[in-house]
């Protein structure tokens, strides 16, 4: 990330987010939907991993911070597809920028099946949403 006087230029960006649960209140359903969207388990690695990048992306300054909307790459697994508007949202503070992202992501779009399993299933748009912070921030 590099700021400039009127946005924040984003050279590259990757965010990995856990997914830490998937619950429908019944253990035999939720293992089902999970390995149906994400794939058997790694017994090594209990974590499921989101991978959002972003690429050669501006945001223009807006009251203070940045704000825009970005094309992206979403990556489940070894399954990756594009996403059309990222929103991201950066504020300046004391430990460098913080931000949020949000997106919907249709599970159909990005080649995901929508796992149905004793009459529950998991809409096909779902929301997508985190909270970051810079780490590493040179001072200024």
């Amino acid at each position: 990330l590099e700021e400039g006087k009127d946005e924040l230029v984003i050279q590259k960006l990757q965010a990995s987010v856990p997914v830490k649960s998937l619950s429908t209140d019944l253990e035999t359903r939720d293992n089902h939907m999970r390995e149906k969207v994400f794939g058997p388990a790694d017994p090594g690695n209990a974590d499921i991993k989101m991978v959002i990048e972003i690429a050669d992306a501006k945001c223009p300054a807006s009251g203070g911070g940045y704000k825009c909307e970005v094309p992206a790459i979403f990556k489940v697994g070894a399954k990756s597809a594009p996403v059309k508007a990222l929103k991201l949202e950066f504020t300046k503070g004391a430990q460098g920028l913080a931000g949020s992202a949000s997106f919907g992501v249709s599970l159909t779009e990005q080649g995901l099946p929508s796992p149905a399993f004793a009459g529950a299933k998991v809409e096909d748009l779902v929301q997508v949403s985190a909270k970051f912070q810079e780490v590493g921030a040179k001072a200024k």
